[in-house]
């Protein structure tokens, strides 16, 4: 069941990366929502979670994106790794940490790919410090959002559950 939701996860954030993102902002904002949900994933769960969640959802980003293919696989297992690594030796739950979470992992994600592309000889991206620094903030605003939502729907729904059963 609870790989069922972590694919469903990854789906969703697939889906609205390569439609809706896309479609209302444009050009405008460099969203990675595959990463956000990577973060968020590792985060709660752990690093095997983390990196095995990683890696399927950036082999499945390299597959709809015109890339070449394992490079994201790659960099968005690492981050998975590193972050829930990150997070269980320092156990803080704050939304300064999980801010602080989102700017590493985009960081370290731009890193990975900018030195894999330099390996092989493939600009895999502009690499501009301008369009870096809106990569780190926009997902940080994003990710930071959707660890509030998602807390606030894991918390409703254990309250329906407990409510539930008291009922009985």
């Amino acid at each position: 069941m609870k790989a069922l939701v972590l694919v469903a996860a990854v789906g969703l954030a697939l889906l609205l990366q390569t439609t809706v993102v896309g479609f209302i902002f444009g050009q405008i904002a460099d969203i990675d929502l595959i990463l956000v949900v990577v973060v968020y994933i590792a985060l709660k769960i752990g690093p095997v979670p983390g990196l095995l969640v990683g890696s399927f959802a950036g082999l499945s980003q390299d597959l709809l994106a015109s890339s070449v293919f394992g490079v994201n696989g790659l960099a968005k297992s690492l981050v998975g790794f590193i972050v829930a690594g990150i997070g269980q030796r320092f156990m803080m739950a704050g939304t300064l940490f999980q801010a602080s979470m989102f700017m590493t992992a985009t960081a370290i994600n731009i890193l990975i790919i900018v030195v894999l592309g330099m390996l092989f000889g493939i600009q895999m991206f502009p690499v501009s410090f301008g369009a870096v620094l809106s990569q780190i903030i926009i997902n940080t605003v994003v990710g930071v959002l959707a660890v509030m939502i998602g807390e606030g729907v894991i918390r409703f729904s254990q309250q329906r559950r407990f409510s539930r059963s008291r009922r009985l």
